[in-house]
């Protein structure tokens, strides 16, 4: 366990995230500050009619808390649009809550109508076009947020674990530091010789887009 350096929270369900949880991430330096925390939606209509367990009022008392607990925290969430019922009003909420809450990683579905569910029985149903035109726009205003957040740590030192070799030849590694999850957020990309894949080293944030990040080694 000693090796062991960094340990990250996957799919952590709002009704279980309990304060607890929290407090032990805070305390202990080997669990990266980063939750992933699905919430699918945030009208509680629509989350009743999903058979979700936590409300808008649970949700948003979970982040508090985590954000309360450790300032610094990344987290990530994914959304669903396009939900029979998910009337203007209801979608509006899915919009201030991206614009509100500021989540560092953000991912949409769209529904998809499966037989035998009980929400294939429901009537009041959207066509895919507007589901597209919902989740487009959903992924622009979390686009916007996300480059903001990632400017703000340049100049940053962050931790980072060296992952393989990129096309880039002014930063010829790539990596994640703690605030990225493998396979779906964005990457750091590293500026320095002959790094060791799988070593965790220290570099400082040169640079930024929407969704990498940019590094030399310290």
């Amino acid at each position: 366990m000693e090796q062991l350096r960094w340990i990250r929270l996957l799919y952590a369900h709002p009704a279980h995230l309990t304060e607890d949880v929290l407090t032990i991430m805070a305390a202990e330096k080997k669990i990266c500050r980063y939750i992933d925390i699905p919430i699918q939606h945030i009208d509680d209509a629509v989350l009743k009619i999903m058979n979700r367990r936590a409300g808008s009022k649970q949700i948003f008392a979970v982040i508090e808390k985590a954000r309360t607990l450790m300032p610094d925290i990344a987290l990530r969430t994914s959304l669903m649009t396009g939900f029979p019922g998910e009337t203007n009003a209801r979608f509006q909420r899915l919009v201030d809550l991206i614009r509100n809450i500021r989540f560092d990683h953000l991912g949409v579905f769209i529904y998809s109508r499966e037989e035998g569910t009980p929400a294939a029985a429901l009537s009041s149903r959207i066509s895919e076009r507007e589901k597209q035109r919902r989740r487009n726009l959903l992924m622009e205003e979390q686009a916007v947020i996300s480059f903001q957040i990632n400017q703000s740590l340049i100049g940053s030192r962050q931790e980072c674990i060296v992952e393989g070799k990129s096309d880039q030849p002014d930063y010829p590694f790539y990596g994640r530091c703690r605030r990225q999850a493998p396979e779906i957020d964005g990457m750091t990309y590293l500026k320095g010789k002959n790094l060791t894949i799988g070593k965790i080293l220290s570099c400082t944030i040169t640079d930024a887009t929407e969704y990498d990040l940019f590094g030399e080694i310290v």
